[in-house]
């Protein structure tokens, strides 16, 4: 979701801008949550192998969303900069 929401901050109409802006930022926010119940899921299990491995994937998951996160905000940044203030 993140992702499509950047590309309509690079790509669509600069009204709807914000739109798309408050999209990402919808998507960023979900998966902050999704992340903190998976830590919280991940503590629990037996298997720490396996919990290691899942913890790890996340992180890369985490690294990908601040990645689309910096993009909006770019692309932000060049086309619509008063909306960062």
């Amino acid at each position: 979701m993140a992702g499509l929401a950047g590309e309509a901050v690079r790509l669509g109409n600069l009204n709807a801008v914000t739109d798309a802006a408050s999209a990402a930022a919808s998507a960023q926010a979900a998966f902050r949550c999704a992340a903190y119940n998976i830590r919280t899921n991940l503590a629990g299990l037996d298997d720490k192998r396996k919990a290691a491995a899942l913890s790890r994937q996340l992180a890369r998951l985490e690294e990908k969303a601040a990645a689309a996160e910096a993009a909006v905000k770019a692309a932000l940044q060049e086309r619509a900069p008063a909306v960062l203030g």
